[in-house]
């Protein structure tokens, strides 16, 4: 009987330590997408030039951090910012700028609602 608790607490430790570090790391990558995100916005909605640097800088972050998140997140919430994203991309391209944005602060609310849903809370657990 003492060994099944102590496996049962093991286990249970185990379970939380993952989800601290799987929101500390979800986190983090919401932060720097977002600051890249506003970023891109505020050039956009200001003086118009590296508008491309920044949004390449979004793209590789994302490219970078999104194959991670993955592991834990449903794949439609992240094709939901990716699409968002190649959205966004498409209209500056064609320098469609107010949709622009549109799309990039719709993308920032969907990476606060990942970053919201996968936090360790009653209300998600139940």
């Amino acid at each position: 009987m003492y060994r099944e608790a102590v496996i049962i607490v093991l286990i249970i430790l185990l379970i939380i330590i993952g989800d601290i570090l799987t929101h500390k790391f979800t986190t983090k990558t919401v932060a720097e997408i977002s600051r890249e995100i506003f970023l891109l916005t505020e050039s956009v909605k200001n003086n118009k030039d590296d508008i491309q640097q920044k949004l390449n800088n979004i793209e590789k972050a994302w490219e970078k951090y999104s194959e991670k998140l993955a592991y834990y997140i449903e794949h439609n919430e992240l094709e939901k910012v990716d699409t968002e994203i190649v959205k966004a991309k498409a209209d500056i391209e064609v320098q469609n700028y107010a949709i622009a944005i549109e799309n990039l602060e719709r993308c920032t609310f969907i990476l606060e609602h990942i970053k919201e849903k996968n936090s360790l809370k009653i209300v998600n657990v139940f």
